[in-house]
């Protein structure tokens, strides 16, 4: 990476060349410099194979069986990626999911998906052999427009019981949110990726799967903010409590689906945060990017 630290001199972070630098901009947010180039191993990625698939609430209990199985049987089958959706629309009155699915093949309805493919009735099948930018422009297609929003995490191991109790904590919230104008309300689940070595995240050393769980949020009046973040910030304790009771809880907050409340820079371990302090110190002994720049995770919050 090329950076502008806060004294206005351009340095080069990698490898080789402040390598404390470079670990810490991997998970360190806006906490360090601006950075003005990347420089990044890429692959080929040519046809794949997914799209988005609807169904009716009544597959709600089939979807969260297929999940957990494909949860525990990822390692067979590096290709695959489910995004697990299940949401109250407020403009439709009820409650639907949305599966995501993308297999980094061109290879139609491969076996680690056919526990999700063979569940009926489905509402919309748009799975197909396509492009990244074709299903890029499916995603964004799919999102609230001209709306205000929120994300909040939480990262667990997975087990049957546990991925139910939490759809049953979410579940029982709806109520409270069903009359707020613009209501999209979901509970989504999805694996965690495998963590390259050599960042701040803390996840070293760490080979279980794990379910990243988001709660996602879009309405769109100002005056139902406080009422959305009382809730979420509400759901989320009470799915980390759960966790925590059943053995499988994860401090982990990942910081691109984290809410203003979250403490990310703490998730990653008080090791982690330790040394993104003292390369902040370092690299900006007067704290500019702490004080200065607005937004973010900052490291020295009480």
């Amino acid at each position: 990476m090329e950076v502008v630290l806060a004294d206005g001199s351009i340095v080069n972070a990698n490898a080789s060349q402040r390598p404390d630098l470079f670990r810490a901009l991997k998970g360190g947010s806006n906490n360090f410099g601006i950075v003005t180039r990347f420089d990044l191993n890429t692959y080929a990625q040519r046809q794949l194979w997914g799209g988005f698939i609807a169904y009716p609430s009544s597959t709600i209990s089939q979807q969260l069986s297929a999940f957990e199985c494909f949860m525990q049987s990822t390692r067979s089958d590096p290709y695959a990626e489910i995004i697990c959706a299940i949401g109250y629309v407020g403009a439709y009155k009820t409650v639907v999911v949305s599966l995501g699915l993308h297999y980094t093949k061109p290879v139609v309805n491969p076996p680690i998906f056919q526990p999700f493919t063979a569940i009926q009735p489905q509402l919309k099948n748009t799975m197909r052999i396509g492009n990244n930018i074709d299903f890029v422009n499916e995603v964004e297609s799919n999102q609230a427009k001209n709306s205000r929003g929120i994300y909040v995490n939480s990262v667990f191991r997975p087990t049957a019981a546990i991925i139910e109790e939490v759809y049953q904590l979410w579940s029982s919230t709806t109520n409270s949110i069903k009359d707020v104008p613009g209501i999209a309300y979901f509970l989504i689940f999805q694996r965690m990726p495998a963590i390259r070595p050599g960042n701040a995240l803390g996840l070293e050393g760490s080979d279980e799967p794990m379910v990243l769980c988001l709660l996602s949020v879009t309405w769109t009046r100002a005056q139902d903010d406080a009422l959305i973040n009382s809730v979420t910030q509400t759901l989320v304790n009470k799915i980390d409590q759960a966790t925590k009771a059943a053995g499988l809880f994860h401090r982990f907050k990942y910081l691109n689906y984290a809410a203003m409340f979250q403490d990310v820079i703490g998730s990653y371990g008080p090791a982690s945060k330790a040394q993104l302090q003292a390369v902040s110190k370092k690299y900006d002994p007067e704290g500019f990017f702490q004080a200065g720049i607005p937004g973010g995770f900052k490291l020295f919050a009480t």
